[in-house]
């Protein structure tokens, strides 16, 4: 709220004067919007390794963009879909993907995440993000991504991005992002790897004897 003063005696300082004219100003609530971003990673595989044991699988690239004012991002609502069994998923996770590649690299800022993932498969994910603003005018890449169990048993995992909730920075009032709903793509779990064949050893001399010279041959 603002009061304008006539300077009578036109010494650039306020005096004890009637006000000329009062306003005020009112922050516009700012708007927000969300779209795919152009590395998302689309319908892939995973499977455990036992000796790579890689459980992070990212599912989903989202590009961010707050116009008008910045914006404090609050809430994000996933819904879980697919013929696996969604409750076998370790933990939801989301990540500002500060090199915009789609792949969660280390060191990349988590701003929200859940564990377990869903109490019920198919099931509704509501994930807090903890202290993070969108700049206005500035895209920000983040990253939904799944961490995997060695259990998780095969099928297909999807997810929806249902609905994300924001508060403006300056005018304090709520912000929904437009764009949305929006879907990952299918990420498909495999059998566990598994090296499978033949390998055939071969000594010479053989048999052989302790403090001998032996020669081994490995094929298959």
């Amino acid at each position: 709220d603002y009061d304008v003063f006539v300077d009578c005696v036109q010494n650039g300082e306020y005096d004890i004067l009637e006000p000329f004219d009062s306003f005020s100003v009112a922050a516009v609530t700012g708007t927000a919007s969300v779209s795919l971003g152009e590395k998302n990673i689309g319908n892939h595989t995973w499977s455990y390794d036992s000796e790579e044991p890689i459980l992070i699988n990212e599912m989903l690239q989202l590009s961010l963009n707050a116009a008008g004012e910045d914006i404090e991002l609050q809430e994000i609502v996933i819904k879980a879909s697919g013929s696996g069994d969604d409750t076998e998923i370790t933990a939801i996770e989301i990540y500002v993907d500060e090199n915009n590649n789609g792949k969660l690299e280390e060191n990349e800022e988590m701003i929200a995440d859940s564990q377990p993932a869903y109490l019920v498969n198919d099931g509704l994910t509501t994930l807090s993000f903890s202290d993070f603003t969108l700049e206005k005018d500035v895209v920000v890449n983040i990253l939904i991504v799944y961490v995997m169990n060695q259990e998780t048993s095969e099928g297909d995992f999807s997810l929806t991005v249902q609905s994300i909730s924001g508060m403006g920075a300056v005018s304090q009032k709520p912000v929904v992002f437009s764009g949305l709903p929006l879907n990952s793509g299918v990420k498909t779990v495999l059998p566990e790897k598994s090296c499978f064949g033949e390998l055939i050893l071969e000594f010479e001399p053989n048999p052989t004897y302790k403090e001998q010279r032996t020669e081994t041959k490995m094929s298959g």
